[in-house]
């Protein structure tokens, strides 16, 4: 189970952000994580929408390093860094088109329960935990090149997606 949520999108524009029209990652900075896959799929696909990425490590200069190198100064990467605003945090997930969750060791992760009982349409990262957690709600990713095809085919089809992010959240109730 996860705790479900549906706040109102009115805390977006603090952000400069409209709801359904941006994708998400929350993730400490480490490799296994794969925000710098995440952004460099973004970054080369043909995506319009932005990619909001939450999330540092004070220790990880080397691994930021790289991620901010793949985002290019691509304008739709928006690094907002940490976020402790749980409030915030909630609207952030129950508006994202996706949510791409790229945590790749540790078992079941909180912030993809997080995600779920938000509604977020789940792209997560291929490995048994992820799919155990959320199933057939979520589509996945291995590469970089995953992830613009992934980006790509939500924007395609947004009425796709939600109705997957709606399945993961009942799914989690």
């Amino acid at each position: 189970g996860a705790p479900i949520v549906a706040p109102a999108p009115d805390r977006l524009a603090e952000l400069g952000l409209v709801a359904r029209q941006y994708h998400l990652v929350v993730a400490r900075f480490e490799p296994e994580n794969h925000i710098r896959e995440i952004v460099t799929g973004l970054v080369s696909s043909a995506a319009r929408l932005p990619l909001v990425v939450v999330g540092d490590a004070p220790y990880a200069d080397a691994y930021r390093a790289e991620v901010l190198a793949a985002a290019g100064g691509d304008p739709r990467v928006h690094l907002l860094g940490a976020v402790w605003d749980a409030e915030l945090l909630d609207v952030l997930y129950a508006h994202c088109l996706t949510y791409l969750h790229g945590h790749s060791v540790g078992g079941t992760n909180p912030s993809l329960l997080r995600a779920l009982g938000a509604a977020a349409p789940v792209s997560a990262f291929d490995i048994d935990f992820n799919r155990e957690v959320a199933a057939d709600a979520g589509v996945y990713f291995r590469t970089a090149e995953d992830v613009a095809q992934l980006c790509e085919a939500v924007e395609a089809e947004p009425g796709a997606a939600l109705a997957r992010g709606e399945a993961g959240q009942a799914d989690v109730a």
